[in-house]
């Protein structure tokens, strides 16, 4: 079953060197390549790229993020912009977001499927 990998997952499972199948979040290559040193970024990057398919900030993605921001809204249950724009794009491709964050458990009621791995 093909899922999004949150950053947090797939730093876990590098460091476990567990293997890691699925597709990430531009958010999350992203935070995967912020802390590294210019030098290293580049190449860096293009393993990753060529490691995963990297779901991009899309139109139904930013139509999916305001949906989800406006009912988290309602709820005053705000969350973060790059988690929420993880979770749209989880949304938007149809596809379960595997994360070790339980704060996206309380998007399940909104059709995101959330898998939490310990």
């Amino acid at each position: 079953m093909t899922q999004l990998i949150d950053t947090s997952v797939l730093i876990k499972r590098v460091k476990e060197k567990k293997p890691v199948e699925g597709k990430i979040s531009v958010i999350t290559l992203i935070e995967m390549l912020r802390g590294i040193p210019g030098s290293k970024r580049g190449k860096l990057k293009k393993t990753i790229e060529e490691g995963f398919t990297v779901v991009e900030i899309t139109n139904d993605v930013i139509l999916e993020y305001c949906e989800l921001y406006d009912k988290l809204k309602e709820k005053g249950q705000i969350m973060n912009d790059a988690d929420l724009l993880l979770a749209a794009s989880a949304k938007a491709s149809g596809i379960p977001l595997i994360t070790s964050d339980n704060g996206f458990k309380r998007l399940e009621n909104l059709g995101i499927k959330i898998i939490i791995e310990e």
